[in-house]
C-alpha cells in the first residue's frame, strides 16, 4: 500500500535493528519492512518480516486495534502478491471485523482496508462486492484524507469500467482528479502560508534583536549601558580588569554652557574611550558622567 511504511523512518528503523537496538514499536518496524519487501517483490523476506511483526504483537498484553488491523492488511497484501486471493480475503475479513468492533474507527485504517477490499474482491472476480465495499468505505471516510479517497476512487473507476459502466467510471475518475487538484491547491496555499510565516518570524527575530540592541545602548553616546553590563557574563575570562571613570567638574559645564554643550562633552568622552579601548572590550556609560571599561584577561 502506498501509505504503509517505507521512507526514511523505515530506513532508520532498519539501521536500529541492524545495530541490535530495538526502537519503540518494534513490531511496527518489522511490518514496515515487510511492506517494503512486498512492494519490491521480495515476498520471502516480506513473509519473514511479517511473521516477526505478528509474533511480537502477540506478546503484547493488549495489542492496539490499529496495530492488529495494519498487520491483517499487510497479510492480505502479501497473499495478493502470492496469488492467493482466498487467503487475502480471510485477512481482509479479520481487518474489517476489527474496524467494525472499534468505537472510533480511524479514517486512515478505514481507507487502507477499503482499498484492500477492492483489490481482493477484484482479484477473486467479485466486482460487484468490490464496488459495494469501495462505496461503503468512502461513505465512512467522509471528508477525511482526500489523498487516500482519490486513490480509492481511481481504483473504483477501474472496477466500474470492468463492469461496463463507463459513465460511472468516468465520474469516479473525475472525482478522483478533483480531489487531487484540490490537494494541490491546498498544498500551494500551505506553502505560501509557510513562506509568509517564515518571513514574519524572521522579521520578528530581526526586530527583537534590534530592540535588544537598542535596549542595551545609551541613547546619547551610543555606548553600551548599565542594562547591558548587568546582563553580561565574563565566566571563563580569568581575571577581569575594570576601569571606573567619572568627569571632574562636569556639573559646571552644564550650568555654564547648558545641557546641549554637556551632551557634546559626554559624546566626545565616549569617542575617546571607545578609540582607546581594546577591540571587544565593553565600554559602558553607567549614567550621568560615569563610565566603565571592562577588560577581560587583565589583572
Amino acid at each position: 500500500l502506498p501509505w504503509v511504511g517505507a521512507g526514511d523512518q523505515t530506513i532508520e528503523r532498519r539501521q536500529f535493528l541492524a545495530a541490535g537496538v530495538a526502537p519503540a514499536g518494534e513490531e511496527v518496524t518489522h511490518n514496515d519492512l515487510a511492506a517494503v519487501a512486498i512492494n519490491d517483490g521480495d515476498l520471502a523476506l516480506g513473509r519473514s518480516e511479517l511473521m516477526t511483526a505478528t509474533e511480537l504483537a502477540a506478546r503484547l498484553d493488549e495489542p492496539a486495534v490499529a496495530l492488529r488491523t495494519i498487520l491483517d492488511a499487510t497479510w492480505a497484501e502479501l497473499h495478493l502478491a502470492l496469488g492467493a486471493p482466498d487467503d487475502a480475503l480471510q485477512s481482509l475479513h479479520s481487518a474489517q471485523g476489527r474496524l467494525s468492533a472499534s468505537d472510533c474507527p480511524n479514517p486512515y485504517l478505514c481507507g487502507m482496508v477499503t482499498l484492500l477490499a477492492i483489490q481482493v474482491h477484484t482479484a477473486r472476480g467479485h466486482l460487484e462486492q468490490a464496488e459495494q465495499d469501495g462505496r461503503y468505505g468512502l461513505t465512512h471516510m467522509q471528508q477525511y484524507l482526500p489523498g487516500v479517497r482519490a486513490v480509492i476512487l481511481g481504483t473504483l473507476a477501474d472496477v466500474l469500467r470492468a463492469r461496463g459502466r463507463v459513465d460511472e467510471a468516468y465520474e469516479a475518475l473525475r472525482a478522483s482528479m478533483d480531489l487531487e487538484r484540490e490537494m494541490t491547491r491546498q498544498f500551494i496555499e500551505l506553502q505560501h502560508e509557510l513562506t509568509h510565516a517564515v518571513s514574519e518570524a524572521a522579521a520578528v527575530r530581526t526586530e527583537a534583536e534590534s530592540l535588544r540592541e537598542i535596549a542595551g545602548r545609551d541613547w546619547l553616546t551610543g555606548l553600551l549601558n548599565r542594562r547591558h553590563l548587568e546582563g553580561a557574563s565574563f565566566v571563563g575570562c580569568g581575571t577581569v580588569g575594570l576601569a571606573a571613570i567619572d568627569l571632574d567638574g562636569f556639573k559646571s559645564i552644564n550650568d555654564t554652557f547648558g545641557h546641549a554643550a554637556g551632551d557634546r562633552v559626554l559624546a566626545r568622552v565616549a569617542e575617546v574611550l571607545q578609540a582607546n579601548a581594546r577591540e571587544g572590550d565593553p565600554v559602558v556609560r553607567l549614567g550621568g558622567d560615569e563610565f566603565v571599561v571592562v577588560m577581560p584577561g587583565v589583572d
